[in-house]
């Protein structure tokens, strides 16, 4: 939110790899960002 603030950025792209993290664990990452991160930031865009 602090960059859209800033520079009007609209959207965002994110790369989940961080080393060879288990498969499991990746999916419960991006599982995560889709029900708590996402809602947040809509919300605040007004979206």
């Amino acid at each position: 939110l602090y960059m859209h603030e800033l520079f009007g950025i609209t959207r965002y792209v994110a790369h989940m790899d961080v080393g060879a993290p288990d498969h499991s664990l990746m999916m419960k990452s991006i599982e995560l960002f889709g029900e708590k991160v996402a809602p947040i930031v809509r919300k605040a865009l007004g979206k």
